[in-house]
């Protein structure tokens, strides 16, 4: 074999068929480590359909940007259009292409500007019940709280003064269709649609009242063009030739912008809290660069452009703790990547949680130090928590902003600690979750 030939991909194999998948379900990150460990950055799972694993951030960008067109949305994705039909989360190609145009003027810089005040209104409210849990000596829960907040900003971004009425609801619904999905996804073989089990039959009927619901939000925004909100946008948004969307377009958009809206968003700010509640040191630096600002007279909605230190904090926690900890791909032709043949069809499974701990990219990669990205004379490229290249989180910009705002808005009146020595696990699922409650202490 010469230089140029494509190697072969190590070989992780189980005593039995399927027996490394299912490891991965059950305990995936010691699972990858310990297989970095003993095969490499990259490798093949063993299991009946080509399943390989990129850890190294270059080979990641080169699956994300590179050479992008050769792969599409992994297997993973598909159950979400269960709930999300062609979404920009769930479709492909042409039709993905055109949509991204459609949906990307609503999260331009301006159009979020125009939204900071609802943001700010709901960062209000949740520091009025922090104040009634301080003056009761009582704990907060900080992934509820960062939830509960989330929702509130992402569901008035999206329906403005509806949000109200229609917030309990949706949330309900959503809540009840992501654990359908990731049922479907822990499942080796899911039991088709079709079939009455009752968990299906309880899907269909919560996706039924899921579908009225927002078209009955759709045709009242028709009735109210000058709403104000991202509803009303995509409703008048229109492509090259003058055409705008379908309702049914409409309704998948919505949709996919409420679940990534707020899920990655809300873990996110929980594992910062929990980080600056372990580094009180940290902490203090962050608040002191907050009272700072607002002794100057600086208003909280611009606070965040500002605060240059909390943005290193926030950085460094979605370094360690990436809210989409892993993206699926599959290979649509057979390609070499890092020296590897990575045969046609393959399931990519891209490691963004090792990516962000690659000693080549980050000195000291477990250590949690804010500083590194303040000299850095530029972010590495193996900082993905946005992911990369044509299909960059649309709205990453609108994420960064309401997670600066929130943060400077509890931490400029609250100094937090731990309840608990206890460490809090990683439950790495379709997003990466604190595995247990983070309480924290107010003062």
């Amino acid at each position: 074999m010469n230089e140029t030939t494509p190697r072969k991909l190590p070989l992780v194999r189980g005593i039995f068929p399927w027996q490394s998948i299912l490891r991965m379900k059950n305990d995936v990150l010691p699972y990858l480590e310990k297989s970095i460990e003993t095969h490499g950055e990259t490798f093949r799972v063993d299991a009946p359909i080509p399943f390989v694993v990129l850890t190294h951030p270059e080979h990641i960008r080169y699956v994300l940007q590179t050479n992008a067109r050769n792969y599409r949305k992994g297997f993973g994705y598909r159950n979400f259009k269960l709930v999300l039909g062609q979404g920009l989360l769930s479709s492909e190609g042409e039709y993905w292409r055109r949509q991204r145009k459609l949906v990307q003027p609503a999260f331009y810089k301006e159009q979020v500007t125009g939204v900071m005040h609802l943001m700010e209104a709901a960062i209000d409210r949740m520091a009025e019940v922090w104040k009634e849990k301080r003056a009761l000596g009582q704990p907060v829960e900080a992934t509820t709280s960062m939830i509960d907040l989330s929702l509130a900003i992402i569901a008035r971004a999206l329906m403005g003064e509806s949000a109200d009425q229609y917030l309990v609801q949706v949330n309900r619904l959503l809540k009840g269709a992501y654990a359908f999905i990731m049922q479907r996804n822990r499942a080796l073989l899911p039991i088709p649609l079709h079939i009455p089990t009752p968990s299906n039959r309880a899907f269909n009927s919560l996706m039924q009242e899921l579908n009225t619901l927002v078209y009955q939000l759709i045709a009242e925004r028709k009735n109210r063009p000058d709403a104000g909100d991202i509803l009303t946008m995509l409703l008048h948004s229109r492509d090259e030739a003058g055409e705008g969307m379908t309702d049914e377009q409409i309704r998948d958009e919505f949709l996919t912008m409420f679940i990534a809206g707020y899920d990655t968003t809300a873990y996110a700010l929980s594992w910062t809290l929990y980080n600056l509640a372990i580094y009180p040191e940290i902490q203090t630096k962050v608040k002191d660069e907050l009272a700072a600002l607002a002794a100057s007279g600086i208003p909280l909605h611009q606070q965040w452009t500002r605060a240059a230190y909390l943005k290193d904090v926030i950085q460094e926690s979605m370094r360690l703790f990436p809210s989409v900890w892993i993206i699926g791909r599959q290979a649509l032709e057979a390609d070499v990547i890092g020296g590897y043949a990575i045969p046609k069809g393959a399931h990519m499974f891209l490691a963004v949680y090792h990516a962000h701990r690659h000693p080549d990219f980050w000195p000291d990669p477990l250590v949690f130090r804010p500083e590194r990205f303040r000299e850095m004379e530029a972010i590495p490229k193996g900082y993905l928590p946005f992911g990369a290249g044509q299909r960059l989180c649309v709205g990453n910009h609108f994420a960064m902003v309401e997670i600066q705002m929130a943060l400077a808005g509890l931490l400029g009146q609250f100094r937090i600690s731990l309840q608990s020595d206890r460490e809090v696990p990683l439950s790495p699922q379709i997003t990466l979750k604190p595995g247990s409650d983070i309480w924290l202490k107010l003062e």
